[in-house]
Protein backbone atom coordinates (compact mmCIF):
# COMPACT_ATOMS: atom_id res chain seq x y z
CA UNK A 1 0.00 0.00 0.00
CA UNK A 2 1.50 3.29 -1.04
CA UNK A 3 1.43 6.48 0.97
CA UNK A 4 -0.82 8.19 -1.61
CA UNK A 5 -3.50 5.49 -1.42
CA UNK A 6 -3.72 5.72 2.37
CA UNK A 7 -4.06 9.51 2.12
CA UNK A 8 -6.87 9.17 -0.41
CA UNK A 9 -8.61 6.62 1.86
CA UNK A 10 -8.49 9.09 4.74
CA UNK A 11 -9.89 11.84 2.50
CA UNK A 12 -12.68 9.53 1.28
CA UNK A 13 -13.67 8.53 4.80
CA UNK A 14 -13.53 12.19 5.88
CA UNK A 15 -15.87 13.18 3.04
CA UNK A 16 -18.25 10.29 3.87
CA UNK A 17 -18.54 11.36 7.49
CA UNK A 18 -19.07 15.03 6.71
CA UNK A 19 -21.51 14.17 3.93
CA UNK A 20 -23.96 12.85 6.52
CA UNK A 21 -24.20 16.24 8.20
CA UNK A 22 -25.63 17.78 5.05
CA UNK A 23 -28.87 15.82 5.40
CA UNK A 24 -31.72 17.33 7.39
CA UNK A 25 -32.94 13.89 8.46
CA UNK A 26 -29.61 13.26 10.20
CA UNK A 27 -29.92 16.54 12.11
CA UNK A 28 -33.49 15.72 13.07
CA UNK A 29 -32.46 12.34 14.45
CA UNK A 30 -29.48 13.81 16.30
CA UNK A 31 -31.57 16.61 17.79
CA UNK A 32 -34.38 14.26 18.80
CA UNK A 33 -32.11 11.72 20.45
CA UNK A 34 -30.03 14.41 22.12
CA UNK A 35 -33.03 16.22 23.59
CA UNK A 36 -34.62 12.98 24.71
CA UNK A 37 -31.43 11.85 26.43
CA UNK A 38 -30.98 15.24 28.07
CA UNK A 39 -34.56 15.17 29.32
CA UNK A 40 -34.09 11.68 30.72
CA UNK A 41 -30.82 12.41 32.52
CA UNK A 42 -32.07 15.73 33.88
CA UNK A 43 -35.23 14.08 35.17
CA UNK A 44 -33.29 11.29 36.86
CA UNK A 45 -30.88 13.80 38.41
CA UNK A 46 -33.48 16.27 39.66
CA UNK A 47 -36.53 14.08 40.09
CA UNK A 48 -36.15 13.39 43.81
CA UNK A 49 -35.46 17.03 44.67
CA UNK A 50 -38.50 18.16 42.69
CA UNK A 51 -40.72 15.59 44.39
CA UNK A 52 -39.47 16.68 47.81
CA UNK A 53 -40.28 20.30 46.93
CA UNK A 54 -43.78 19.11 45.94
CA UNK A 55 -44.39 17.87 49.49
CA UNK A 56 -43.26 14.24 49.30
CA UNK A 57 -40.90 12.71 51.84
CA UNK A 58 -37.43 11.70 50.62
CA UNK A 59 -38.45 8.03 50.87
CA UNK A 60 -41.57 8.59 48.76
CA UNK A 61 -39.58 10.62 46.24
CA UNK A 62 -37.11 7.75 45.94
CA UNK A 63 -39.97 5.29 45.53
CA UNK A 64 -41.47 7.39 42.73
CA UNK A 65 -38.08 7.55 41.01
CA UNK A 66 -37.73 3.77 41.27
CA UNK A 67 -41.21 3.25 39.87
CA UNK A 68 -40.41 5.54 36.95
CA UNK A 69 -37.35 3.45 36.15
CA UNK A 70 -39.27 0.16 36.28
CA UNK A 71 -42.18 1.60 34.28
CA UNK A 72 -39.83 2.12 31.33
CA UNK A 73 -38.93 -1.54 31.12
CA UNK A 74 -42.02 -2.94 29.32
CA UNK A 75 -41.99 -0.28 26.63
CA UNK A 76 -38.42 -1.24 25.78
CA UNK A 77 -39.81 -4.43 24.29
CA UNK A 78 -43.28 -3.38 23.18
CA UNK A 79 -42.64 -0.06 21.42
CA UNK A 80 -40.11 -1.31 18.83
CA UNK A 81 -42.49 -4.11 17.84
CA UNK A 82 -45.37 -1.66 17.46
CA UNK A 83 -43.17 0.75 15.52
CA UNK A 84 -42.23 -1.97 13.07
CA UNK A 85 -45.90 -2.57 12.35
CA UNK A 86 -46.84 1.11 11.96
CA UNK A 87 -47.13 2.47 8.46
CA UNK A 88 -47.07 6.12 9.55
CA UNK A 89 -43.92 6.58 11.64
CA UNK A 90 -44.87 10.20 12.46
CA UNK A 91 -47.18 8.83 15.16
CA UNK A 92 -44.17 7.88 17.29
CA UNK A 93 -42.72 11.37 17.94
CA UNK A 94 -46.24 12.78 18.31
CA UNK A 95 -47.05 10.25 21.05
CA UNK A 96 -43.69 10.90 22.73
CA UNK A 97 -44.26 14.66 22.72
CA UNK A 98 -47.83 14.40 24.00
CA UNK A 99 -46.71 11.99 26.72
CA UNK A 100 -43.96 14.33 27.86
CA UNK A 101 -46.18 17.40 27.81
CA UNK A 102 -49.10 15.78 29.65
CA UNK A 103 -46.85 14.26 32.29
CA UNK A 104 -44.71 17.35 32.87
CA UNK A 105 -47.70 19.69 33.13
CA UNK A 106 -49.43 17.18 35.40
CA UNK A 107 -46.38 16.90 37.65
CA UNK A 108 -46.11 20.67 37.76
CA UNK A 109 -49.61 21.05 39.21
CA UNK A 110 -49.66 17.98 41.49
CA UNK A 111 -48.67 18.61 45.10
CA UNK A 112 -48.38 15.76 47.58
CA UNK A 113 -50.95 13.41 45.99
CA UNK A 114 -49.15 10.10 45.52
CA UNK A 115 -51.73 8.40 43.28
CA UNK A 116 -52.01 11.25 40.80
CA UNK A 117 -48.25 11.79 40.76
CA UNK A 118 -47.78 8.08 40.15
CA UNK A 119 -49.99 8.26 37.05
CA UNK A 120 -47.97 11.17 35.65
CA UNK A 121 -44.70 9.44 36.50
CA UNK A 122 -45.73 6.35 34.57
CA UNK A 123 -46.84 8.43 31.57
CA UNK A 124 -43.49 10.26 31.68
CA UNK A 125 -41.58 6.99 31.92
CA UNK A 126 -43.45 5.38 29.03
CA UNK A 127 -42.95 8.45 26.84
CA UNK A 128 -39.28 8.59 27.76
CA UNK A 129 -38.45 5.04 26.91
CA UNK A 130 -39.49 5.39 23.28
CA UNK A 131 -35.88 6.20 22.48
CA UNK A 132 -35.45 2.44 22.11
CA UNK A 133 -36.78 2.94 18.57
CA UNK A 134 -33.76 4.80 17.35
Amino acid sequence: MSKNSSVSEVKDSHEKVHGYFKHSKMWTIMLSMGLQSALFYCSVSWFSEIMISKGFTPETAGLLLSISQFAQFPSTFIVPILADKLHNKLIIPVVITIGYLVSLVGMLYTNGNFAIMLIFIIIFALAGEDHSLT
